[in-house]
């Protein structure tokens, strides 16, 4: 049987694949079909086919899930933002265990129990940072995400998965850029948004004169914008944000809080997208870490201190690590002024660091790792081994990686506990919390142990 591009089958969906594309199989070829929920019988087209498996879209629906809903946003199917809109929220959060528990069987070889996914309590309007391209066509500036893989800009009117204000502000912002009646300039706006900051934060091609740039700087002054910076980033990367910033009015940092503590955000600084989810992801993290006031803990790709800090007082001492200058200084600053004497914070390459304290034979009862998405680096998994610490927490946003790191860890560290965060509601990103304890077998015994 030939299958070629512009075919028509009727299909039904037996699995996901990631991204939560519905999984199919015509004549025991594979193809991913976005927007298609497990069970549902479908025609669908073939839009390409590859070696090993091809994708295709929905022609119609023969027999839809009852888990099926009607997407509450216009672009949905349009815009690559979200991705499971079209399910109900508790099938949302089937998909995301069953997709952790396919990590670790199929990526680590670990049959470990995966708790339900922590809910979240407000799965519309809940990102206090919204990040977006502009482009100036039809002699007017506009803003959208981009069409999966594509870049066509979809625009939008209202996103239902960023913060309110965001939905308000944007269009304003628009014509303020009209207003300065540059036509080439502007690469990305992003807007941090917290209960009493928020930062606005304009990409440029180069500096732009206060002069030239004073609609939009009167736009922030009457719309309760705290800080105002353009961010110069003249090279053409994926890469939205260059490190040279110039604050344009307001404050240098603004701040956000947690768990009672509270946190300076600069430009370049990483924080949590859903604040009150974070706050049940660092809880449990917490409660996985069982330290004492005699424990010493590394944070490794700490930011500006938001995991280590909000644990610090129930321990000895706190070592926080990430390669972002900015963030570091946050990260002291943060310490500073929320009364913490016991953190101490350094720059460095995560690896890097590991790899020092192990020179320098300074080891660590708890340690918690949480790096970006594409996981930890050999040098940091082995540099985690050779520091031997007691407990691994393990926080990650891609269970693919970290799945594989703790396939890379299960010679010596048992793999307890798994808990699945619903932080991203409305997209097939989902945040895991893992605690690691270390076998009996591989304790090295130091002074600070005897």
């Amino acid at each position: 049987m030939t299958i070629k591009k512009n075919d028509v089958y009727t299909v039904t969906c037996i699995d996901y694949n990631e991204m939560g594309y519905g999984l199919t199989k015509v004549d025991g070829f594979v193809f991913f079909i976005p927007g298609l929920i497990k069970d549902e019988v479908a025609k669908i087209k073939v839009l390409k086919v590859l070696k090993h498996y091809g994708f295709g879209k929905i022609e119609s629906l023969v027999q839809p899930s009852p888990y099926r809903v009607d997407p509450p946003c216009g672009v949905y199917h349009k815009c690559g933002g979200c991705q499971l809109m079209h399910m109900d929220y508790p099938h949302q959060l089937a998909f995301k265990k069953h997709h952790v528990h396919q990590c670790f069987q199929n990526i680590a070889h670990l049959d470990v129990p995966i708790n339900d996914v922590v809910e979240n309590p407000s799965p519309f309007h809940y990102r206090n940072k919204v990040q977006l391209p502009l482009l100036y066509q039809n002699d007017h500036w506009t803003y959208g995400f981009y069409r999966p893989h594509s870049h066509d800009l979809i625009n939008f009117d209202s996103c239902m998965i960023q913060h309110g204000f965001a939905n308000a502000f944007l269009p304003k912002l628009m014509t303020a850029l009209d207003q300065t009646q540059i036509k080439d300039g502007f690469k990305h706006v992003v807007l941090k948004m917290f209960e009493q900051d928020i930062m606005l934060v304009l990409v440029v091609k180069k500096d732009l004169d206060d002069g030239l740039i004073q609609p939009i700087t009167d736009l922030v002054k009457t719309n309760g914008i705290t800080s105002f910076y353009l961010n110069i980033h003249p090279d053409e990367s994926n890469v939205v944000l260059s490190l040279d910033n110039r604050l344009v009015y307001g404050k240098t940092s603004i701040q956000a809080s947690c768990l009672g503590l509270s946190y300076d955000i600069s430009v370049n600084s990483f924080y949590q997208v859903n604040t009150k989810q974070m706050e049940r992801l660092y809880s449990i993290a917490y409660g996985y870490a069982s330290v004492n006031r005699d424990e010493t803990i590394l944070d490794l790709y700490c930011g500006t201190g938001t995991i280590g800090l909000g644990i610090a007082e129930k321990v000895k001492s706190l070592i926080g690590v990430d390669v972002v200058a900015s963030s570091i200084d946050n990260a002291k600053s943060n310490a500073l002024h929320n009364g913490i004497t016991n953190a101490f914070f350094y720059c460095m390459d995560a690896g890097e660091a590991a790899t020092y304290f192990v020179k320098q034979g300074i080891y660590f009862d708890c340690i918690f790792v949480d790096p970006p998405r594409k996981g930890c680096d050999g040098t940091t998994i082995d540099a985690l081994v050779k520091l031997n610490p007691k407990r691994i927490v393990y926080i990650s946003c891609n269970p693919s990686t970290l799945a594989r790191d703790c396939a890379l860890l299960k010679e010596y560290y048992t793999v307890e506990m798994v808990q699945p965060v619903d932080m991203f509601s409305q997209t097939y990103h989902c945040e895991c919390v893992v605690k690691l304890k270390r076998k009996e077998k591989w304790i090295i015994e130091s002074e600070w142990e005897k």
